[in-house]
């Protein structure tokens, strides 16, 4: 009866287990020390290199790659293919969107369940009877545009929104004993909350409380008070079709039908079916002297300011808009070959497509370059130096790395360049398109200064009356010109056809 037979249960911790528990740990041993041998030292260098991306990927049960990215305040880890090269790029990837175009993009693009779960989480069930507010957040949420581009679509529409419905933004505030009042604007008191309880009206209107009459009715109120002055008429027509457009692109045709999956619109909106006022000529009329402009500059800052004279010069000679100058970096000046390329960079995604452009260096421009290019030092990444650090996470409205640069040179453009407009340095940018339509093509222009149509550049820099050249016949005729006597009225059949006018009237 004492004797144990094998078919009776094993005691725990006796026989077979110890084995078992051995063979666990000391399995356990060697795993800890083979990951202990792959583990890699914490990843640094420049994360915008592949190798970096490599160093901290790390291997999961299943085989495939992952690692943790993180940005700003935010951490994520995303899981990868099997291939090391593979996974490596696509991390790259997600961290360079993340940081042009911030988490949500990155989100949307990358994990697009966890969006989708968010965006549900968000909106919520579909809203029979939406506001002006609910048009907003959906609209904010579904575009695809720049942060910056959205935000103007935003207060385009609240402006429009607060007019029909005479939502007031200013209001009396007493100065003191016998001091009258002065007139507050809470559209610009973000401290003090008046901006929020203007936008708190202005978003809980209903959209269907609004209508096509009193967009017209603002229509008629905001030309009137331009007066009869023509310029401020025309002045007033254009901030209003502009008001208009951008109020009708939180809600465009693309977006349409995924705004319906989420609030039932009123159909037709309000601003559908509101036309447009018939605009003055845009083309840009230059009151300067381009030539006096760029020897000034030459003379007063090249030695004086040469920061602002770099400025001067991406913005005048090459066109470029502020924020394309302020986010050039020296990898995209090629000396050699004697171009810029204007692309895509972290911190600068471009205003549009067509915005990415390579622009030729002329002979004296390029020797600047390469002046410029040593004496700065190695560890400038940028071509315009300034002791701000770039932003890397998109803003609603634009903050400047080379803020004080450019304030220098707009005060010198208004003091020294003659130069009164309201935008002195996108004046730079008009001039330069200007000067070059004398002798280049109209879509050559367009493509110089990266415009998303040649329309645009047609319709604001394109004087057709100035570029007109007259219909010359020796020009149709070629060499048969010079053997063909064309008949040119003589001083007497001149004469003659005045008096016959004259006669006629």
């Amino acid at each position: 009866m004492g004797t144990k037979t094998g078919t009776e249960p094993r005691q725990k911790g006796t026989g077979d287990s110890t084995k078992h528990c051995k063979f666990i740990a000391s399995s356990g041993t060697s795993l800890q020390s083979s990951q202990a041998k792959e583990r890699k030292a914490k990843p640094s260098g420049d994360r915008n290199k592949i190798e970096y991306w490599k160093a901290a990927l790390k291997g999961g049960v299943s085989g495939k790659y992952f690692c943790q990215i993180a940005q700003g305040n935010r951490r994520r880890r995303f899981t990868f293919s099997t291939n090391l090269q593979a996974s490596a790029e696509k991390a790259r990837a997600i961290f360079k969107m993340i940081d042009r175009d911030g988490w949500d993009v990155a989100i949307e693009r990358y994990a697009p369940r966890e969006a989708e779960r968010k965006r549900k989480a968000v909106l919520g069930d579909k809203i029979e009877d939406p506001t002006v507010g609910d048009l907003i957040r959906v609209g904010e949420s579904l575009s695809t545009r720049r942060v910056a581009t959205v935000h103007g679509y935003v207060r385009a529409l609240r402006h429009l929104v607060s007019e029909c419905k005479g939502i007031g933004s200013t209001e009396e505030i007493p100065t003191g004993k016998g001091k009258g009042i002065r007139i507050k604007d809470n559209r610009h008191d973000y401290r003090g909350g008046g901006l929020a309880k203007w936008r708190e009206a202005v978003d809980s209107v209903k959209l269907a409380e609004l209508s096509k009459a009193d967009v017209e009715l603002f229509r008629k109120r905001y030309l009137a008070r331009a007066g009869q002055d023509p310029k401020r008429l025309d002045s007033a027509k254009v901030s209003f079709n502009r008001i208009v457009r951008n109020a009708k692109s939180i809600a465009s045709k693309k977006l349409r039908p995924d705004i319906a999956e989420l609030l039932v619109l009123p159909e037709p909106l309000f601003f559908d079916n509101v036309s447009a006022e018939d605009e003055p000529s845009m083309a840009y009329e230059s009151q300067i002297d381009p030539g006096e402009l760029m020897a000034k500059a030459v003379k007063e800052l090249a030695e004086d300011d040469a920061e602002v004279f770099k400025a001067f010069v991406l913005c005048f000679l090459l066109g470029l808009r502020r924020s394309e100058a302020d986010s050039l970096l020296w990898r995209h000046v090629d000396l050699q070959a004697g171009k810029v390329k204007v692309e895509p960079t972290e911190y600068n995604p471009l205003k549009s497509r067509k915005s990415k452009r390579t622009i030729p260096l002329a002979d004296s421009t390029l020797s600047w370059f390469r002046a410029w290019a040593a004496a700065a030092p190695r560890s400038d990444e940028f071509v315009l130096r300034s002791p701000f650090a770039p932003y890397t996470v998109p803003r609603k409205t634009p903050v400047y790395r080379c803020r004080k640069t450019f304030k220098r040179l707009i005060d010198w453009l208004r003091t020294e360049g003659g130069i009164g407009s309201r935008t002195p340095i996108h004046t730079l940018r008009k001039e330069c398109g200007t000067f070059l339509l004398k002798n280049q093509q109209l879509a050559v222009v367009s493509r110089y200064l990266g415009h998303t149509s040649i329309s645009i550049t047609m319709k604001h820099y394109a004087d057709i009356d100035q570029v007109m050249q007259p219909a010359d016949p020796a020009d149709l005729m070629g060499e048969g010109a010079t053997k063909t006597s064309i008949p040119f009225p003589s001083d007497q059949e001149k004469a003659l056809m005045t008096n016959r006018n004259k006669v006629g009237k």
